[in-house]
């Protein structure tokens, strides 16, 4: 049952992202949103994994009070400084995507051509060296990074909480939502692996529930 509920979460994460990517238009999501899902989708290996391996050093324990072999492990500090750790590392992880938009289904070149336009717009003239634009009145830096293999647009704005990207980013999903993608084959494959893990899942816990049936018999 560990093993099916370790992979539940990255199935549903799986599907979501393959729909994603399956839109007729550029999605753009808030960086902390984005990192949440990212979060949702690991945290079967968090939440179980890692308790898993701890039960281990739990064993280890046992064998020392009884055969009398081993160290004995810190078991509570042990899951206490686990438990601390995946919160802090959640919360910092979170803390930078403060400054992160995610843009699915699109590419680098795209985004930056549509931020220029925006910028001419609104009557910016930001110093521009490839996808990084600079805009030295307002103080503010916007990277526009790109993961290829994903369809995958990362907007870093620095500072996090600049104006200026309030006023770009809201017209910038407006103008996404009137530029139509191609089929992109990258949200079927995702798809295809998410319903392959959730009939895995589903099976599984078919089969746990009919044992279970049997030995109540």
């Amino acid at each position: 049952m560990i093993l099916l509920a370790f992979f539940f979460p990255l199935a549903v994460y799986l599907l979501v992202l393959g729909s994603l990517n399956r839109r007729r238009h550029p999605l753009l999501v808030p960086g902390v949103w984005d990192g949440i899902g990212l979060l949702f989708g690991v945290s079967g290996f968090l939440l179980f994994a890692g308790p898993a391996v701890l039960t281990t050093l739990s064993e280890r324990w046992r064998l020392f009070w009884l055969l009398g072999r081993g160290d004995v492990p810190p078991w509570g500090f042990l899951a206490l400084l686990y438990f601390l750790l995946v919160v802090g590392g959640a919360a910092l992880y979170l803390w930078h995507q403060r400054s992160l938009t995610a843009i699915y289904n699109t590419n680098a070149d795209e985004i930056a051509r549509v931020v220029a336009d925006i910028c001419k717009e609104i009557k910016t003239s930001p110093m521009r060296s490839d996808n990084v634009f600079l805009f030295q009145e307002q103080g503010v830096i916007l990277e526009v990074d790109s993961f290829p293999l994903m369809h995958h647009v990362t907007l870093r704005w620095e500072p996090a909480a600049a104006p200026l990207r309030r006023v770009v980013e809201a017209e910038l999903s407006r103008r996404l939502s009137e530029i139509a993608v191609d089929d992109n084959l990258l949200g079927s494959w995702l798809l295809t692996g998410g319903l392959v893990l959730l009939s895995f899942d589903l099976a599984g816990v078919f089969f746990f529930l009919r044992l279970y049936m049997l030995s109540m018999r």
